[in-house]
């Protein structure tokens, strides 16, 4: 966090930062998986007018430009987060660590029991994905076979 800190990233829940946020996770996973979100933006809007209290975008800027953010999902005892994304600036000044840091203490804020840091899995559960797993972890969580 402290990286994030001194390289200007600032964490917000600005409504106007959603299509800037799908277009980084649209890239992200182009580049990386070669795949595109399960929803698109449009969806995703309908979504969360539709249940503003529990769908939540959080996402880094630098100099006011998106360069990191996750969807968060909240139900009665979890906040999940899906869509975790980053680009490489992002990845540089550590934007998630931030983002993070700010989705715990807003699931502690909304008196969840629970943070889910969502699935760290392919093949339909069947291989693991170390580096997403690893990556998790570091927050302090642990996996859970479900």
């Amino acid at each position: 966090m402290k990286k994030a800190s001194t390289s200007g990233v600032v964490v917000s829940r600005d409504p106007n930062h959603v299509s800037p946020l799908w277009a980084v996770l649209e890239q992200n996973l182009a580049e990386k998986h070669d795949a595109t979100p399960t929803h698109s933006l449009s969806e995703r809007q309908y979504l969360h007018e539709a249940f503003p209290n529990n769908i939540y975008f959080l996402t880094a800027t630098v100099n006011d430009v998106v360069v990191a953010g996750v969807v968060l999902f909240r139900t009665a005892t979890v906040l999940h987060s899906q869509y975790i994304c980053s680009n490489d600036l992002g990845r540089t000044v550590c934007a998630l660590d931030t983002i993070f840091h700010e989705a715990i203490e807003l699931g502690l804020s909304l008196n969840c029991r629970y943070f889910s840091f969502g699935i760290c899995n392919e093949d339909n559960g069947r291989i693991l994905n170390d580096g997403l797993y690893r990556f998790k972890s570091e927050f302090g969580g642990a996996g859970v076979c479900a």
